[in-house]
């Protein structure tokens, strides 16, 4: 079982990458890397989407209920990776 600390510290991570997501996304600085990434990427050029361009392009989901749900999103914290929000959105809209 997690300590109580360590479950806080966890949180406060997804506070943080819940924050630092939707900066960009308002910033459009999310959009100015998609477009780049589409340039450079060998894979995405091939018609296919890579994951990073899939996690990218769940940027518009931004909602109360999804960040809820990313926060208290219960296998993460036992057994999973660290996500950041848009990862884990990206996984839930298109598993």
């Amino acid at each position: 079982m997690l300590s109580w600390h360590t479950i806080s510290n966890l949180f406060m991570l997804k506070l943080i990458s819940f924050g630092i997501d939707y900066h960009w996304s308002i910033t459009d600085k999310a959009t100015i890397q998609i477009e780049k990434h589409k340039e450079t990427c060998y894979e995405c050029t091939k018609s296919n989407n890579c994951l990073k361009l899939r996690q990218d392009a769940h940027a518009v989901d931004y909602s109360l209920t999804s960040f809820i749900g990313y926060c208290f999103y219960l296998p993460l914290y036992l057994a999973g990776p660290i996500l950041s929000y848009n990862a884990w959105i990206s996984q839930v809209k298109s598993p």
